[in-house]
């Protein structure tokens, strides 16, 4: 039988992920207050966020729709 072996997912700190992704820290703070950002912290603490990729993946796709340019040629 095989066994599967678990992968963390990589967690960011709000600076590395707005250093990573190229977003103002002050944006994503923004963003989590507002809930349109999933972060975690670990239990017992009160500070220490902490970002995944995939919820950065998902913030990012939300945030951002695809621009089709519709005018003439420039």
């Amino acid at each position: 039988m095989e066994t599967k072996k678990f992968e963390a997912p990589h967690l960011y700190t709000v600076r590395e992920a707005a250093k990573q992704y190229g977003v103002p820290s002050e944006t994503l703070y923004r963003e989590i207050r507002a809930g349109r950002l999933k972060a975690i912290v670990r239990r017992g603490c009160k500070r220490g966020l902490r970002l995944s990729d995939s919820a950065m993946a998902k913030w990012l796709d939300s945030a951002y729709e695809p621009y089709v340019w519709e005018g003439g040629e420039r």
